[in-house]
């Protein structure tokens, strides 16, 4: 059930909360941990009778106003700025948390196969120096295993 409402109560803020809501910075992002979100009752009362899940809904959001608050993420309450670094945002991607359109590297040096007349030189700023850097030790030949397929 928690992980139930851990994913649904997001969607539900959103659909229900005020459209107004800004970010002009980031410590208003901090401020839906700290604070939460609070709803009226009037800007959800229509579109928690017209969702399919409104009985779940009703007992949810059951107290005339509401107040959604979210748990701070582990990493933000370790670190603030981790997602900043390319090391989290990776770790996040690979598990799922962040996905991005991951491929498997099948040639190296890296070139790009955009237009090289809008978007520069085909070969990339990452080299096999900053790769290496990154792999305790090891070569960019030791862990590039071509795949035939």
């Amino acid at each position: 059930m928690k992980a139930l409402l851990y994913n649904l109560i997001p969607s539900i803020a959103a659909t229900l909360s005020s459209s107004d809501i800004s970010f002009k910075c980031f410590s208003d992002i901090d401020k839906l941990y700290n604070d939460g979100v609070l709803l009226k009752d009037e800007e959800h009362n229509d579109e928690a009778e017209n969702m399919f899940l409104s009985k779940i809904m009703k007992q949810v959001l059951s107290v005339g106003e509401k107040l959604l608050k979210y748990e701070i993420p582990a990493i933000i309450k370790r670190d603030r700025f981790a997602w900043l670094r390319d090391n989290e945002f990776s770790r996040q991607a690979l598990a799922g948390v962040n996905p991005v359109n991951i491929e498997i590297l099948k040639e190296f040096p890296i070139l790009s196969k955009l237009d090289n007349a809008v978007y520069g030189p085909l070969e990339l700023a990452i080299t096999k120096e900053l790769i290496e850097q990154e792999l305790n030790g090891m070569s960019v030949e030791e862990v590039f295993i071509p795949i035939c397929l």
